[in-house]
This record gives structure tokens, sequence and C-alpha cells, in this order.
């Protein structure tokens, strides 16, 4: 799936894959859930990074948590001016922004 979603994001050249990927839980902050990704990629390359970081949703399991999930994530719109500001505005900003690889938000799973 990464390698799908990073070539069609156009971060991950046409001609490299990755081969391995190893997640580390990170463990703060309470709007998602987080990790550490180490990836190996087919072939190096000096604009890849090998460690990323990961915010993921939090489980919709019951009702109320998919109706919350789906309240945050669509009526108040929590995530989509993050992944935007990443996708397309962080290269012109005054400050460091980390690297943008992949955004995504399902309006089916609400992930």
């Amino acid at each position: 799936f990464l390698t799908e979603a990073l070539h069609k994001a156009g971060t991950l050249p046409s001609d490299v894959t990755i081969t391995e990927l190893t997640a580390e839980p990170f463990v703060a902050g309470s709007m998602s859930l987080k990790c550490f990704l180490k990836v190996k990629y087919s072939r190096p390359d000096p604009e890849l990074h090998t460690e990323l970081f990961v915010k993921y949703p939090f489980p919709a399991v019951t009702d109320h948590d998919k109706k919350s999930v789906y309240i945050a994530r669509f009526i108040l719109n929590n995530d989509g001016p993050e992944m935007d500001f990443a996708r397309i505005l962080s290269a012109g900003a005054p400050m460091k922004c980390p690297k943008y690889y992949f955004g995504d938000i399902c309006l089916k799973t609400a992930t």
C-alpha cells in the first residue's frame, strides 16, 4: 500500500519501491495515534527520508466513536487544514516544516 500511495502522491520516484518497514509507537499528544516508521527503499535517494513520523486516527469501534470521528474529520474538518498546509504551503513557510509524504481522509471509513 505505502509504495503505491507515495507513488500517487508524487513523493516516491516511480522506479523506487519500499522494501521494508519497521514501526515504533510514539506515545504523546491526544488527537491521534502516532509512530516512527523506519523505511528501506529499493535504492538510495537523497530526497527520501528513511525515518518518518506518522499520524493516524484512533480506531472508531462503537457507534458513538464513529459519530464523533465523523464530526471531527468532516464537519469540523480538523485534519484537512493540517494536510493542506503540509502539502501546499509548507515549502514557502518562513519556518522549518517536515516534508509531506502522503495524507488521506477516507469518507467511507472516516480515517
